[in-house]
């Protein structure tokens, strides 16, 4: 389970990234939690685990569907609620609350983890690549201004016209 947050909080990405990736992390674990916790409480009724399971599967899917950074948030209340299921079979039916701590501290154990490498092995930050994007952005406009100033006094080729119009896009 420590792999997951590891590998999806964003370890070597932009500091904000893994940062809005964690909080994330979290706000999944917290979901799984719940969903353990119901799931395991309901371990003498397989059929209302199932119902609930299903339940939860298409909860947390439709709010994935909207955005796709929320697939951490999908996965994780997926994954400990069927671990949540399957710790209360393997216990006679039986919810123990330390195996849902010992699950909850695995994922937030991967989330230490790509946090420390992200803050004190590979720092990174956004400003090389918003100062790429803004020399690209600037390239656009100085081309787009010179082809509107030419077609405006009628001085521009069919070929600068259709450059303008990609610009414009």
């Amino acid at each position: 389970n420590a792999i997951i947050p590891t590998l999806v909080a964003g370890t070597g990405q932009s500091i904000g990234a893994c940062v809005q990736a964690s909080l994330l992390v979290l706000l999944g674990v917290c979901i799984g939690s719940l969903n353990f916790a119901v799931l395991a409480s309901l371990a003498r009724w397989t059929v209302a685990q199932g119902i609930l399971f299903a339940f939860s599967v298409y909860w947390l899917s439709y709010f994935k569907a909207g955005d796709e950074r929320l697939f951490i948030v999908f996965l994780t209340g997926i994954l400990m609620g069927f671990d949540g299921i399957m710790v209360s079979k393997n216990n006679n039916n039986q919810f123990l609350p330390e195996f849902l701590l010992a699950d909850a501290a695995s994922y937030l154990f991967g989330l230490a983890i790509a946090i420390l490498v992200n803050f004190l092995i590979l720092p990174t930050t956004s400003e090389r690549e918003l100062r790429e994007m803004l020399v690209t952005s600037l390239d656009h406009l100085e081309s787009l201004s010179r082809l509107v100033a030419r077609a405006y006094v009628i001085v521009a080729s069919e070929q600068e016209m259709n450059m303008g119009d990609v610009l414009m896009q």
